[in-house]
């Protein structure tokens, strides 16, 4: 009897124990907790790229790089005033000064600009025709000259449609005289000055300019009993246009 008390005892401990140990797994499998993964996943943040590819802020760089599209060689053609004959010098009898009746040239230059900053320099040269006069008491001298020249100087911008040029020119070659009472003739020329010129831009291949300037001219003449001298000094306005490539 007592065998059985002890056998049944035994036996609800033993149930007991087991029973116990078999309840205690829902503790162990706490999964939801370890499952909290939605709070790692929180890839939206991460993926805020859309601040990043700011890019428009970046292309603004295109606008910092459009320099102007400049044209910096030209074909320029020019039509303008010259001084006239103001002064006769004679070999062997002295100078005589005579009433300048007025001059004109035309010019066809090629010109090369170069820019630093809105300053810069230019050089050009090419080939001119003119002509300079006098008349004093009936007696006429006219002069017909051409030749080849060159010129260069300092340039600036202001803006985007307008330059200023200012600086020396020359040019030499052949006058062909025709004067009052003598044989026509020939004889050498040459011509130096000084001007300054603003030119305004009309689109990126046309411009047009007015130069204002000062120069003198002296041309050699060889007559039968003396060598004559004709020179002069004044003023030289011009409009040119220039075609630009």
């Amino acid at each position: 009897m007592n065998y059985k008390i002890i056998s049944i005892v035994a036996a609800s401990l033993i149930a007991g124990v087991c029973f116990a140990e078999e309840s205690k797994t829902p503790e162990v499998s706490k999964t939801p907790e370890v499952s909290k993964t939605p709070e790692v996943s929180k890839t939206p943040e991460v993926s805020k790229t859309p601040e990043v590819s700011k890019t428009p802020a970046v292309s603004n760089t295109i606008k910092i790089s459009e320099t102007p599209n400049t044209k910096d060689f030209s074909i320029r053609i020019s039509i303008g005033t010259a001084p006239g004959i103001d002064e006769v010098e004679v070999s062997g009898e002295g100078t005589y000064s005579v009433n300048d009746d007025g001059g004109s040239r035309v010019e066809i230059l090629a010109v090369k600009r170069w820019w630093g900053e809105n300053i810069g320099g230019s050089f050009g040269g090419g080939v001119f025709v003119g002509h300079h006069a006098l008349s004093e008491d009936g007696f006429t001298v006219d002069l017909t000259t051409y030749g080849l020249m060159i010129q260069g100087g300092f340039i600036a911008r202001a803006g985007d449609h307008f330059v200023f040029e200012v600086g020396p020119y020359l040019g030499g070659g052949i006058a062909e005289n025709e004067t009052t009472g003598y044989s026509d003739g020939s004889g050498t020329y040459a011509f130096f000055g000084v001007k300054a010129g603003a030119f305004i831009l009309l689109g990126d291949s046309v411009e047009l300019g007015l130069e204002l300037g000062y120069e003198g001219f002296e041309h050699e003449q060889e007559y039968d009993d003396a060598t004559v001298t004709f020179s002069g000094r004044g003023a030289h306005v011009a409009a040119v246009l220039a075609v630009k490539f």
